[in-house]
């Protein structure tokens, strides 16, 4: 696997990718490490954290944890959310969309306007 939009230009096998999440949905004794991000990417010289979004249908929000934000923060460049859009489509045509967006803490904060709300515990 190579991908332009993560910045990954070599191969990348199974044995470089670790999925936090996998064996939650069969797995009764799953622990949520909640770690902030789903998927981890070992490439040696770079880690690359990856949060996945998904909906059924084509909504044009997902939320975010306070364990994602501050990975987001302390990973900087090397972490990504990958927004995947009508699963619904699996089913049919099996045309569903994905987003990637890299550093997204920034984007969001250069961009308030994005932000719907905020819950502040003081």
């Amino acid at each position: 696997m190579k991908s332009k939009s993560l910045g990954i230009l070599e191969e990348v096998t199974e044995k470089n990718i670790e999925w936090f999440n996998k064996g939650f949905e069969n797995n009764e004794n799953h622990t949520d490490l909640s770690l902030g991000y789903d998927i981890g990417i070992n490439l040696g010289h770079r880690f690359i954290k990856l949060e996945v979004k998904s909906s059924f249908q084509d909504a044009g929000y997902y939320k975010i944890t306070r364990n994602e934000l501050m990975e987001m923060a302390s990973t900087g460049k090397e972490y990504f959310v990958l927004k995947v859009n009508s699963l619904k489509e699996l089913s049919g045509s099996g045309k569903i969309n994905i987003t990637v967006e890299k550093s997204p803490l920034w984007r969001y904060l250069e961009d308030l306007s994005r932000i719907k709300s905020m819950e502040v515990y003081g």
